[in-house]
């Protein structure tokens, strides 16, 4: 189990191109999990970037 919580420094980083220069591989990496993983627990990358931008915390799978 992982969890995303808004404001970690790393998963920041991976929007510092914008949200249409971001990829779901490049979130896992910094989350420290597998693509798929990432993908089983958020609907989709807008999901996930909502969550960690907005100060919401989401805990994964």
């Amino acid at each position: 189990m992982f969890r995303v919580v808004a404001g970690q420094p790393d998963l920041l980083g991976a929007f510092e191109r914008g949200f249409d220069q971001t990829t779901a591989a490049e979130i896992a990496v910094r989350a420290g999990v597998n693509e798929r993983t990432l993908q089983r627990a958020f609907d989709d990358l807008r999901t996930l970037s909502t969550t960690v931008l907005s100060g919401q915390t989401q805990a994964g799978s």
